[in-house]
């Protein structure tokens, strides 16, 4: 599956046909697939119509996925077949559809799961020139970023995301088309992918943000004792201490953050933190979790640029000491 991956045309082969039969058989057998579910959840729960909400939700993301594969392919064909995709037009274009596609997902899920989504203090995201480094443990909390800044403020949002996303025909059609960069975590933090990264950030002004997440994936106990030693071999024994003192968070890999301030030497920092959306890390959380009686709440603080250490060694000690404040003001949250 790897090779197929890189395979640009070989993935989309696959990938935009699946969508599309996925969703036409959901809305050929909804009928029938919304009297198993509902007979389902009458056994189960039925005060909580788990399996009915999460059916329903499957069917509209399947929808919101559809309209963004016919989107992008209208919009080749409105620029010239490709020839003009890379102009300022089609840019913001794209940019809108990006961020019609994430707020889109985000409304699917409160409506049909009651995903809601409480910002404490949106000030920091008001304005752009900066890395935003967030949190991440579940695959709710990438689309934050992309629902404040380009939702609220639209900002250009630029993404650093796991090549694995591009087995989704939007992220892979539309998010391919503008300013993202998808991470080949095979060589970790290798020079290339730091050197992609530094790239991304080329023509950044007051109007971008670009987001990365430095766990690289969901916290849990064994990811984080592994990551810790990783530190322990490599010598970064006070960095390492400092890990396996956090609670909440796996240890930052600096390779991303740094390379995106060398890009943009003179943007500003902020930092996102999330509580609620562990109750999510995995299918079957979600599923028992449904309907979600808690909103996930959701803090950002910016750290001018004029803070921000300029060597990269300096720079790693500070996004530890950033990653401690944001461990602790989850510890906090979680004990209201």
């Amino acid at each position: 599956m790897s090779g197929l991956l890189h395979n640009r045309h070989a993935r989309r082969a696959i990938s935009i046909p699946g969508v599309c039969l996925a969703f036409a058989i959901a809305i050929s057998f909804a009928p029938l697939l919304f009297v198993l579910a509902a007979l389902t959840d009458v056994v189960t729960a039925p005060r909580r119509w788990r399996t009915t909400r999460l059916l329903a939700m499957v069917v509209l993301a399947l929808g919101i996925e559809v309209a963004a594969i016919i989107a992008a392919g209208a919009l080749w064909l409105i620029f010239g077949c490709g020839r003009n995709l890379h102009s300022s037009r089609s840019f913001w274009i794209h940019h809108r559809v990006q961020r019609w596609y994430t707020g889109a997902l985000m409304s699917a899920a409160g409506t049909t799961c009651g995903l809601h989504i409480d910002v404490e203090d949106v000030s920091p995201a008001s304005r752009g020139n900066a890395v935003v480094i967030g949190r991440h443990t579940s695959i709710g909390d990438a689309l934050i970023p992309a629902v404040l800044f380009a939702g609220h403020f639209d900002l250009n949002t630029r993404y650093v995301l796991k090549d694995d996303l591009l087995w989704g025909p939007a992220f892979d059609l539309v998010g391919n088309r503008l300013r993202n960069h998808f991470v080949d975590r095979t060589p970790d933090d290798s020079d290339g992918e730091r050197a992609a990264i530094t790239r991304l950030m080329d023509g950044f002004d007051e109007r971008c943000v670009s987001v990365i997440f430095p766990e690289g994936t969901f916290f849990n106990e064994e990811r984080k004792a592994r990551a810790v030693q990783r530190l322990h071999d490599n010598g970064r024994h006070e960095l390492a201490a400092r890990a396996d003192g956090l609670r909440y968070v796996l240890p930052p890999r600096p390779g991303g953050v740094l390379a995106m301030l060398a890009g943009a030497p003179g943007a500003d920092a902020i930092f996102v933190g999330n509580s609620g959306f562990e109750r999510f890390n995995s299918l079957g959380a979600i599923y028992r979790s449904v309907p979600f009686a808690l909103p996930v709440q959701v803090w950002l603080w910016r750290v001018p640029n004029r803070e921000i250490p300029r060597h990269p060694e300096a720079q790693i000690v500070w996004l530890y000491d950033q990653w401690e404040r944001l461990d602790a003001s989850i510890h906090v949250r979680l004990a209201r």
